[in-house]
């Protein structure tokens, strides 16, 4: 969704989720503080949020208001709350956030929603230590695409004894006579299979991350092992080591992104590289143009058309410049 008009006293982004079923726009405001670099009121502001409410009205479709207004809405004696709250009551709108969303106890981060027209089902309010805002979470009444699922293999080979896998080679060789390669395959197969047996296991089909490694696996597993003790605990030392593994988490993977697309830049010997590495920085993606058909068979039956033509066309300039008196067989 792109909003139409342009609102000075605050910024704004807007994103619509679409379903089979449903369709509903999120906008995310941020009113900054006044200062020098933001002169405008709070009647500025009043008059621009009722202004992108009448714009939201017009969709005919559910739409959420969230982010940070700066208007402590936990002071209902506050005239800048009055205001904002009267004019929300006048458009059948409501605030759901009643608790502190704040470090220091103030309810600043808003989600707002129509009392008739919504689809959320329930909401939370959570201290992520990620800032001094905490963490605003809503379930809403809408279809989630299911992810694909797939069938894969592996091995556990991190945890092969390699001592075990030795002794067990040694008695297989030394008791039968390896007469050509596939004896000796199936030995060492069975080797293998009692010390890292094969596991098969549905997982679900995930965007592939080229750049992420043990390292940052065993990262996050230390991180989500500190935020459910400190979860557990509520102690701020316990939030001060998840805040730790939180932040080393992040630097890793940004180092581990850095030096991956360094070195695909690097690698680059043609411009039509350089562009494929930075579409694939930018997430796009790349899409094949194919002509309108009904089926895929009479796409096929256009193609072969085509490249029939084309090529008698060939045939045809050819003989006519190479071998003119032959013509009459064309």
């Amino acid at each position: 969704m792109k909003l139409g008009a342009h609102y000075r006293s605050f910024e704004s982004d807007a994103i619509t989720i679409q379903s089979s079923d449903h369709q509903c726009h999120v906008i995310c405001i941020y009113r900054p503080p006044r200062g020098k670099k933001n002169p405008s009121t709070i009647n500025d502001f009043i008059n621009d949020f009722e202004n992108l409410l009448h714009e939201l009205k017009q969709s005919k479709c559910p739409f959420y208001i969230v982010g940070d207004c700066n208007i402590h809405f936990d002071n209902k004696s506050d005239s800048d709350t009055k205001r904002l709250i009267s004019l929300l009551t006048e458009h059948d709108m409501n605030q759901l956030i009643t608790v502190p969303a704040h470090r220091y106890g103030h309810t600043l981060d808003y989600l707002i929603t129509s009392y008739s027209n919504s689809l959320i089902l329930d909401h939370q309010v959570f201290d992520k230590a990620i800032s001094d805002h905490f963490l605003i979470i809503a379930d809403i009444d809408i279809s989630k695409p299911k992810q694909e699922k797939r069938t894969v293999t592996s091995r556990n080979l991190e945890q092969l004894n390699t001592s075990v896998l030795k002794d067990m080679l040694k008695n297989c060789l030394s008791t039968t006579t390896v007469e050509n390669a596939d004896h000796l395959n199936q030995a060492m197969k069975t080797a293998i299979d009692h010390c890292a047996p094969v596991r098969t296991r549905t997982i679900s089909a995930r965007p592939i991350s080229p750049w992420f490694s043990l390292e940052i696996k065993k990262a996050k597993r230390l991180r989500r092992q500190a935020e459910r003790k400190w979860r557990k605990t509520k102690l701020q030392v316990h939030g001060d080591i998840f805040t730790h593994h939180r932040n080393r988490v992040n630097s890793i993977v940004e180092e581990k992104k850095k030096t991956y697309y360094v070195n695909q830049l690097q690698g680059v010997a043609s411009c039509n590289e350089f562009f494929q590495v930075t579409d694939c920085i930018f997430g796009k993606e790349k899409t094949t143009a194919l002509p309108c058909t009904g089926s895929d068979k009479e796409l096929c039956h256009q193609f072969s058309t085509f490249l029939i033509k084309r090529l008698k066309i060939f045939v045809h300039n050819w003989v006519q410049n190479h071998h003119p008196n032959h013509m009459h067989l064309f």
